[in-house]
């Protein structure tokens, strides 16, 4: 009898070692407690850009991982006091899982961090200041180089413009790098929409720049890059995608899109929380490097030799990034 309790004794010592180095996240799964995630939208879901990819980055969360989910969307008009409650309202419900879809929630999350420690804030394009909050950022920057680079081997006029949510935006530096870079005779024109979301003053700036000579826009914003696409259109102009393949509002007016494959990244990133990694992205800058930005298909009014000009650039840009 001895010889039988020092054997299940053994067996039952192996096992927890065993359980011990199985995953968290499999462990999560055999216990069938759910990942719990919530979602905070500065904009709204359908905005067709930013925001309606974060939301969908929830959705592929919930499909993929089986994971309970909500969301909440600010509209445009979030304040830290509004961020915090509509935030402890998701975590009384047992949600430990917040993704700050913006910078505008680096302030709020990084006092929920320091309140809250068992839950995990995932801050997009914002600065951590707590153990427990991670900053995951997209380059804006290299966005708005490569959408420049294009504008200005297509321009006809050396006019191109910009509209941007906010004039010191990286997506404007950019811009005009990457103008500079391929055309040093062309213009750069900018219009603040101060606002990531006002239609109505993104056509207007839009038709501002269009007025002025530019025959090339970038709607470096969110809902208000339909105006800007469409604006474009309706005077013959040309204009480059933003966040998504935006094609779709005009396939003869958008010469590419530059895109964040927010979606993959997002389901990258709940699977890192749910294996208790994710201190590995704390920090982590995705770019054309890393699979965090793509361009989309040219049109077909963009030229072959525009297209390998473009992609010559793009090799070049990953070489120097240490990355072939």
């Amino acid at each position: 009898m001895k010889r039988i309790g020092r054997f299940l004794l053994w067996v039952g010592t192996m096992l927890f070692f065993f359980t011990g180095c199985t995953p968290f996240y499999e462990l999560r799964m055999e216990k069938n407690e759910p990942l719990t995630v919530g979602l905070l939208l500065e904009g709204n879901r359908f905005d067709q850009g930013w925001d309606s990819q974060g939301y969908e980055g929830l959705v592929q969360i919930e499909r993929q991982l089986h994971a309970k989910v909500t969301y909440y969307e600010f509209n445009n008009h979030a304040t830290d006091e509004e961020i915090v409650a509509r935030a402890e309202g998701m975590i009384r419900q047992g949600y430990r899982l917040l993704f700050g879809h913006g910078k505008v929630f680096e302030n709020g999350f990084n006092r929920l961090g320091r309140k809250y420690p068992d839950v995990q804030f995932i801050l997009i394009n914002g600065q951590s200041f707590a153990p427990n909050v991670y900053s995951v950022c997209f380059s804006g920057k290299s966005m708005g180089y490569f959408a420049g680079i294009v504008a200005g081997l297509m321009t006809k006029t050396n006019q191109v413009g910009i509209v941007a949510a906010y004039r010191e935006m990286p997506e404007v530096e950019g811009y005009m790098a990457g103008v500079s870079r391929v055309n040093p005779k062309a213009h750069v024109l900018i219009g603040e929409v101060g606002s990531w979301g006002d239609r109505a003053k993104g056509r207007e700036e839009a038709v501002k720049l269009l007025q002025q000579g530019a025959d090339v826009l970038f709607p470096a914003g969110d809902a208000f890059a339909i105006e800007v696409i469409n604006a474009a259109r309706e005077k013959q102009a040309y204009a480059v995608g933003f966040i998504i393949d935006q094609s779709f509002i005009a396939r003869q007016t958008v010469l590419v899109s530059v895109t964040q494959n927010v979606k993959e990244i997002y389901l990258e990133l709940a699977k890192a929380a749910l294996r208790g990694e994710l201190n590995q992205y704390q920090g982590k800058v995705y770019d054309f490097y890393n699979g965090g930005h793509h361009l989309t298909e040219f049109g077909s009014m963009v030229p072959a030799s525009v297209v390998e000009r473009v992609e010559e650039y793009l090799k070049e840009y990953r070489k120097e990034s240490g990355f072939n």
